[in-house]
């Protein structure tokens, strides 16, 4: 199955061409990004108790494990206000809707289409630190992001069939926390190349809601779980015409959800016998950013 995940780039947000002094000023942002992104949610160990016209089962089936991969087109829009060498930066971005299918062996074979999309945003706050010579730069930063998914499944015409109903998946995963990171970077011709590392530590929230099996069987998650995860990248930042500045980067950020708790509910809240043991998130970016100072 898929699960619907994106980025949100922990370090290019130190704008390492620009020479702050004791000057205030802000420098708006419009990004454009492409996104490799993988989901994998653990099995269920004996969670199916029931067959697809819903009667139970002798033997509980297992629920596989998820592994979802979909690209995203990335868009974004920022601002870094800044003062001296002290920043304040606010980001906002969203993707494409994107699809993939879940294919598994149960009750004669299961398939659904995901369809969904992604929205992030974030608040970051650091400085600049000097450091060797003038032709390097180092900054420090903090700061909190928050992530949110959403996609809902179409069953196959064979699935479909076989359920008796064309109700399919619908699903919501919320990730958020704080964060703190360094980015170092190095004079190179006219433009600077930099380098940056960040940790998040974040509490994630997946609900899903599979309506196929409602009222029969606990399919359905409202899952919580935390997860501490780094993300690294590289890039480069030039003079671009009419005095902006453009900026192209490459990052990688890997999360791996544990310690997951699991109840759902309608109008009675009931335990989710088996939840997952674990949630990964693997995604790799690329971004092109246009910049100017103000």
């Amino acid at each position: 199955m898929k699960q619907l995940k994106t980025i949100a780039i922990l370090g290019a947000v130190l704008i390492p061409s620009v020479s702050f002094a004791e000057r205030t000023g802000v420098v708006p942002r419009v990004s454009m990004g492409y996104s490799e992104y993988n989901f994998n949610q653990s099995g269920r160990t004996g969670a199916i108790t029931r067959d697809a016209q819903g009667n139970l089962l002798a033997t509980p089936l297992d629920f596989p494990s998820v592994d979802f991969d979909v690209n995203f087109f990335m868009y974004s829009v920022g601002a870094t206000f800044f003062k001296g060498n002290k920043y304040l930066d606010l980001s906002y971005q969203t993707s494409s809707t994107e699809s993939d299918t879940f294919d598994a062996d149960l009750f004669g074979g299961y398939s659904e289409s995901l369809s969904g999309d992604r929205t992030d945003y974030s608040i970051t706050a650091g400085m600049k630190v000097k450091v060797g010579s003038l032709k390097s730069k180092m900054g420090v930063y903090v700061g909190y992001k928050v992530g949110k998914s959403s996609a809902t499944g179409v069953l196959s015409d064979a699935t479909a069939s076989n359920f008796g109903n064309t109700n399919a998946t619908m699903l919501s995963f919320k990730e958020d926390g704080p964060f703190f990171g360094v980015n170092y970077g190095w004079r190179l011709g006219k433009g600077l190349i930099s380098a940056n590392i960040a940790y998040a530590f974040l509490s994630g929230k997946l609900i899903e809601e599979n309506t196929k099996f409602e009222g029969t069987q606990q399919t359905n998650l409202n899952a919580k779980s935390k997860a501490h995860g780094v993300s690294y990248g590289i890039g480069w930042n030039a003079k671009f015409f009419g005095g902006a500045s453009y900026s192209i980067a490459v990052d990688t950020n890997s999360y791996t959800f544990k310690d997951v708790s699991d109840s759902f509910g309608h109008a009675s809240p009931s335990t989710v016998p088996n939840p997952p043991s674990k949630f990964k998130e693997d995604f790799l970016t690329l971004k092109f950013s246009i910049s100017k100072v103000f």
